[in-house]
């Protein structure tokens, strides 16, 4: 059976949106099991280092989180570009909004749920936290996407 070239092309896109879409549901899986792991653990004193993208092209801070009994502070220690603290932040803990890894867990889930591409999607094996991510929003100018990686881990029993 010959098939034409428009023919060839679509069945092709079919079979590819077939695989984009089993891929998908595998790293939805994955993600969602690596959650259920991080929610299980219910861990209440811990340390990591968190690498943050400022409005992706204008910065990238690093930020030192320290959560003890559920309770998160944040020293802003580097930096570059809009992500780059002042003298002051490198020296105080202040309260930290959206850098415990349920946060990271809601801001992942949330723009999947959107239809963007979640790139780089990186979950610790032992303890199930998103270790990596970032987003592939088809350079739509209203955000400019984010980025994230966690390092450094330390569990406190």
């Amino acid at each position: 059976m010959k098939l034409c070239g428009f023919a060839r092309v679509a069945l092709l896109g079919v079979a590819a949106g077939f695989c984009v879409a089993a891929v998908a549901a595998d790293e939805s899986a994955r993600f969602l099991k690596a959650h259920d792991k991080w929610n299980a653990l219910s861990a209440k004193t811990y340390t990591y280092d968190l690498g943050v993208s400022i409005g992706a092209v204008f910065g990238y801070g690093h930020f030192h989180v320290k959560v003890k009994d559920g309770r998160c502070l944040a020293r802003h220690y580097a930096g570059v570009g809009l992500g780059r603290p002042s003298f002051g932040d490198r020296l105080r803990y202040r309260p930290c909004d959206d850098y415990l890894p349920a946060d990271l867990f809601k801001l992942v889930g949330d723009d999947i749920a959107r239809g963007w591409k979640v790139k780089d999607l990186t979950t610790d094996a032992r303890y199930g936290f998103p270790s990596r991510a970032s987003i592939d929003n088809d350079g739509t100018i209203e955000d400019q996407g984010w980025a994230f990686e966690i390092t450094n881990f330390r569990l406190r029993q």
